[in-house]
């Protein structure tokens, strides 16, 4: 029996068993009340909700059974229409939390008859938990605004306040996030979890890796002594470069050139990588810069580096310039 099998079997038998409970009341309703008159007439209120708390639990149970029954259904749908499985996943998250809330309202007309009564209830409640739970409500806040605004949506890469992860789950309170980096160098996965309340929201800003692009910056610096042929410690990180990334960049320029929102940074996006330098105090700092998938943006940046690594071994007119001692001997100053 595999795990929705189980799922499904666990919901019915625990429907069933409230079903069940809800009949024996109903019958046995007139001889408990009658006993309870006599010894405790105010419990006979509390034992008349017995039948309504059961009902809602069962309208409750059973939207929960038919949410679990329509998610396989609905995802393999969307799987056919949507961009990735991480934008089918939001969809499903996002239907599913709309008809709890309608549920949920229907639920309350429907056990509370006086309108305007519930209506005041409602208020003294919200007021009270707005008071009392600001962190839980800030999170709710957040959560809507995740959901409408969408500074990021589950499959994208992010980094808030030192976190950074690649979103998984977004629920009504938190966001959950397979951690990369951390004590990684990289961006290398650490292996973790993390959950971050949706309040961070109005804290700290997002970065997002991955919000109209799947591709990300990177460049591959390395420090050439002033000696060295620049022209070719040029062309060695150029080269270098294009034999890892291949055609990609000229592949997608047409792609990236479209997401950029102005004609000024429509002119920012290279065909190939670009070679620039600047002079730093004791060398030359020579950058190869390219973008390529955020994914794979330290195994680019591993691949590249190997590759200059080796050319500048082999090539006797360029040096790499890195800090070091040189012990001067001390001669003393003839006596007068």
């Amino acid at each position: 029996m595999d795990v929705n099998t189980q799922k499904l079997a666990k919901y019915i038998s625990v429907e069933v068993g409230i079903f069940i409970a809800f009949i024996v009341l109903l019958i046995y309703r007139s001889l408990y009340e009658e006993v309870l008159r006599q010894f405790a007439p105010f419990i006979i209120d509390l034992f008349n909700l017995i039948p309504t708390l059961i009902a809602i639990m069962f309208v409750l149970l059973t939207t929960h059974f038919v949410l679990l029954i329509m998610k396989p259904p609905f995802t393999a749908g969307l799987n056919h229409v949507m961009r990735s499985e991480a934008d089918v996943k939001m969809m499903w998250q996002l239907l599913s939390y709309t008809i709890w809330f309608i549920i949920i309202l229907l639920l309350i007309f429907l056990f509370i008859p006086d309108i305007s009564t519930a209506l005041i209830g409602a208020t003294v409640i919200i007021a009270a938990l707005l008071y009392a739970l600001q962190r839980v409500v800030l999170n709710i806040g957040g959560w809507f605004a995740i959901v409408f605004r969408q500074p990021y949506k589950i499959g994208d890469r992010i980094c808030v306040n030192e976190v950074s992860g690649y979103v998984i789950e977004i629920t009504v309170f938190y966001t959950v996030v397979r951690e990369f980096k951390g004590w990684m160098a990289g961006d290398s996965f650490t292996g973790r979890h993390v959950s971050i309340p949706n309040s961070f929201l109005f804290e700290y800003t997002i970065h997002n890796y991955t919000k109209d692009t799947p591709f990300i910056w990177d460049e591959v610096m390395v420090s050439i002594t002033f000696e060295s042929d620049h022209d070719k410690a040029k062309l060695i990180m150029l080269e270098s470069a294009m034999t890892v990334l291949g055609d990609n960049m000229e592949k997608y320029h047409e792609y990236m050139t479209r997401k950029m929102e102005f004609k000024e940074l429509q002119k920012e996006i290279r065909k190939e990588p670009e070679v620039l330098v600047k002079l730093a105090e004791s060398s030359v700092e020579t950058a190869v810069v390219y973008y390529c998938y955020a994914s794979e943006r330290r195994v680019m940046h591993s691949k590249i580096t190997e590759k200059i690594l080796k050319r500048i071994a082999a090539e006797k007119s360029v040096h790499i310039a890195y800090p070091h001692i040189q012990w001067v001997p001390h001669t003393e100053s003839k006596k007068m």
